[in-house]
């Protein structure tokens, strides 16, 4: 598999940092995930301006030296044009966290995509709400940093306790997002999405989501939810860049809705894979 590292294009055995790598001392970097489609990274504008200004929260001095070119090329060599494409910026060699990073050190990978099966999308996952609090004033809550044992935490608590996933509260008690995605669902006929102001990150496909409803007439709300406004959700669903849109089917071992992806889950599935073909 090619990579690209700091310039240059090299084979996953080659790649390799400094031991001495902020990303890897102190989680000193941002991220992104992208998924491509026929070869294509769908809103790739988008991703690229959230990893420069999450890059800018570090003051990692980031630039993109016609990254994208890059990517098409990763995609090329690397996969049939379906692809997951992970770019990484960290400070690169850093000898205290404490002191400004003078440059950075970029990774750029690509695979094919690692997506959840079809009868997660047929049938809707299992969630549950987790006991870890998302603090809503955290200066790492804006942007996608290497900091994500956390989340990693979140989700693997929930899979403990036999859960495909788990919805993080914020210390005011409202709903904010899952460990990777962001959170939708339907109560009282209206669609509903924890705001920005609940301690979310600005997703992407969050985004298209929004865009999606606006086309097909779907009212959304962005507000501050409670656990008991989830349970009563008739639908609800996570949305991320890989993954899409994903039905949540049950919540704390209760059906949502009717424990299905419901009409509403459908139509914007259905209005996002024709918006990445319009795009595509």
């Amino acid at each position: 598999m090619l990579i690209f590292l700091n310039g240059e294009f090299v084979s996953e055995a080659e790649a390799t940092v400094s031991v001495m790598d902020g990303g890897l001392q102190y989680g000193y970097g941002v991220f992104e995930t992208i998924r491509a489609y026929r070869g294509k990274p769908f809103r790739f504008a988008q991703h690229l301006d959230r990893l420069k200004r999450s890059a800018a929260v570090l003051d990692i001095p980031f630039l993109d030296e016609g990254i994208e070119n890059k990517v098409l090329r990763l995609i090329a060599e690397n996969t049939t044009g379906e692809a997951y494409v992970r770019i990484t910026a960290t400070s690169g060699p850093l000898r205290h966290f404490s002191r400004p990073p003078e440059g950075f050190s970029l990774i750029v990978r690509v695979t094919e995509p690692c997506l959840p099966p079809a009868q997660a999308y047929e049938n809707g996952i299992s969630c549950t709400i987790s006991g870890a609090c998302q603090d809503e004033s955290s200066p790492l809550v804006p942007i996608k940093s290497l900091c994500f044992l956390p989340r990693l935490l979140v989700k693997k608590e929930a899979q403990k306790r036999g859960f495909d996933e788990a919805i993080m509260l914020n210390r005011r008690q409202q709903l904010t997002e899952a460990s990777s995605s962001n959170l939708f669902f339907v109560m009282d006929g209206i669609l509903r999405t924890p705001n920005l102001e609940s301690g979310i990150l600005q997703g992407i496909t969050r985004a298209v989501v929004l865009e999606v409803c606006a086309h097909l007439g779907i009212p959304v709300r962005e507000g501050a939810y409670s656990a008991q406004d989830m349970e009563r959700a008739t639908e609800a669903f996570l949305t991320n860049s890989i993954s899409e849109i994903l039905p949540i089917a049950s919540l704390g071992g209760k059906p949502v809705g009717e424990g299905k992806p419901g009409k509403i889950t459908k139509a914007l599935a259905q209005g996002y894979r024709e918006q990445i073909s319009r795009e595509s």
